[in-house]
């Protein structure tokens, strides 16, 4: 099965869903919804055409019959039916949002969803057309009324990568400096009282950080020092002036992170040793790997087993 060069694969409500972020078929940019069963062309359930150019980057099913997109260059969250597999071309509109006029005009970028309770919390990267970046936000959205019902600022800009902690109660959002100036952190959005707090540095991890998950009450880490160069390693988010509490040193080039609530499953996009890599996040030394998928992954999602 073949996608586009950009897809990400995420695992919503019991199905596979590939999001194709560049050129796909149809009109452009598209969602795949596939069976859990059966993984490749053989498994297509749907897939869905999403306006050329609106760059969809993630995928969310919020409630049984609704699912939220966002669309990272159209300024909006599409709002799909998950169970039919349709789109009848409802969105939320975030232009409302946008700052300033003319050509300094800053610019909402939704990224990724995470879901706490009855809303959808979305961050944003905030830039004019010279790309020249506000601080990042993030939404929260009323999922019974697809609508925005609050903006929490974050301290500083271009939230790239979103994970929730093990209870849902907060998300931790690394703001990455990919101009290597290690001007960004990793901050924690409290989702109960909306209070945003950095809790480490750029300069303190080594670089920036694209990938991220919390398991056992601890976060990891994919950082990059360089645009070709990545570690992985761990941090304790109550403690984060201890810095580094684990690095694993056998995963060469790693790029994104899954769990199946007990070992760490890397990709790497290693030239010499590509593929997935399993972790024991008690005893790191412990790496196996490499499986082969074929071509170096770049983005890896966790299926469980159907009861």
């Amino acid at each position: 099965m073949t996608v586009s060069s950009d897809a990400a694969v995420r695992f919503e409500g019991s199905q596979v869903c590939i999001i194709e972020r560049s050129k796909g078929t149809g009109t452009g940019c598209s969602v795949i919804f596939m069976s859990r069963d059966t993984i490749g062309s053989a498994g297509i359930i749907k897939q869905l055409s999403l306006p050329a150019g609106s760059n969809p980057h993630d995928i969310s099913v919020v409630a049984d019959n609704k699912a939220y997109v966002t669309l990272s260059d159209a300024e909006e969250i599409a709002v799909m039916n998950p169970q039919t597999h349709t789109w009848d071309g409802s969105f939320i509109d975030l232009k409302p949002f946008r700052k300033g006029t003319g050509a300094t005009t800053v610019i909402p970028h939704p990224d990724q969803i995470k879901v706490y309770g009855t809303y959808a919390y979305v961050d944003v990267q905030m830039y004019d057309a010279n790309y020249t970046n506000d601080s990042g936000e993030v939404l929260k959205v009323d999922i019974s009324t697809d609508s925005v019902v609050s903006v929490i600022k974050l301290k500083r800009s271009n939230p790239y990568s979103m994970c929730a902690s093990d209870d849902g109660s907060k998300l931790y959002l690394s703001c990455a400096d990919f101009n290597l100036g290690k001007t960004g952190d990793i901050e924690m959005l409290d989702l109960n009282t909306a209070v945003v707090s950095s809790i480490i540095t750029e300069p303190t991890l080594g670089g920036y950080v694209t990938s991220m998950l919390d398991l056992g009450g601890l976060l990891w880490l994919v950082v990059n020092d360089s645009y070709t160069s990545s570690s992985l390693c761990a941090i304790n988010p109550l403690i984060p002036a201890a810095g580094k509490t684990k690095t694993v040193a056998g995963v060469p080039v790693p790029c994104d992170l899954t769990t199946d609530g007990t070992s760490l499953f890397v990709g790497s996009r290693s030239t010499s040793a590509p593929g997935i890599y399993t972790v024991n996040p008690d005893m790191v030394a412990q790496v196996y790997g490499p499986y082969s998928v074929g071509l170096p992954p770049s983005s890896i999602v966790y299926v469980p087993p159907k009861l």
